[in-house]
């Protein structure tokens, strides 16, 4: 095992709904402290850093950003870690699930140099059709989009082709070989090789019979290929449409052909 508790932290974040849950319950299962202090999903309720930060009439002013985050994230290490140490289970090392963590991202990697982020990304039709859209409200201006309060599917397919765009940029080019991107979907067909890869960049060995027990905690959801029974395939934007597919997603063309899509 390579992690080391207090400089090796574990991410865990997605576009909401990407199926992030199930990463932090292997990664718990794999021996990481993912929290105390998490609500049903996993999500970490100790987390400081929100969109307050970038509200004009209570945000820091940008000199003092940076100080502000860096002391909100300290209060965070050392509440994680003593929650860490206060645990009967023994833990291999410490990491959170903020499906909103790949917004931070340089931020991140400034305060945790040797950070650890495993973003999570479900085929972004099945997203636009998601009812967990309120990622794309409150985050849509990181983008330059104000898609106000009920985001339709083509806002919020835009939206996940932005954010994800910007993740996998912010993640490669600042923690490299540190940075993994999970296909939900393709975990869901063979958890064995995404489990696989999860534990070799976390430096971790796990025998078949551990490799077995998480396999089995994994499940397409219900809703996966949920697009293809949309009615309103039309009023998608094609050149977000054509970036699922480069983002590693097939996308039926056919239905949209059917559906007036042009």
């Amino acid at each position: 095992m390579v992690m080391e508790p207090e400089r090796w932290p574990v991410a865990v974040g997605g576009v909401g709904g990407s199926g992030t849950r199930i990463i932090a319950e292997l990664l718990t299962e794999m021996g990481v402290f993912m929290g105390d202090f998490v609500n049903h999903a996993l999500d970490n309720y100790a987390w400081p850093l929100g969109a307050e930060l970038d509200v004009p009439d209570i945000a820091p002013p940008p000199h003092r950003r940076q100080q502000s985050i860096a002391y909100a994230l300290g209060g965070f290490e050392h509440a994680m870690l003593g929650a860490l140490a206060r645990s009967d289970r023994p833990y291999l090392g410490w990491g959170w699930k903020v499906p909103t963590s790949f917004l931070w991202l340089s931020e991140l990697h400034d305060f945790f140099p040797g950070l650890r982020y495993l973003h999570v990304i479900r085929h972004g039709l099945d997203m636009a059709y998601s009812r967990n859209r309120s990622q794309a409200q409150l985050w849509g201006h990181r983008f330059d989009m104000s898609p106000g309060s009920h985001p339709s599917p083509e806002e919020v397919l835009r939206y996940w082709v932005r954010a994800n765009r910007h993740a996998v940029a912010q993640g490669e080019a600042l923690l490299r070989d540190r940075f993994l991107l999970i296909n939900f979907d393709a975990l869901c067909m063979n958890p064995e090789k995404g489990i696989g890869r999860m534990a070799g960049m976390l430096g971790l060995s796990l025998d078949r019979y551990h490799m077995a027990e998480l396999v089995r905690r994994v499940h397409p959801p219900r809703s996966m290929n949920r697009y293809r029974r949309q009615p309103d395939l039309a009023a998608l934007n094609l050149d977000d449409v054509r970036e699922v597919e480069r983002l590693g997603f097939p996308v039926d063309h056919q239905l949209f052909a059917r559906a007036g899509a042009g």
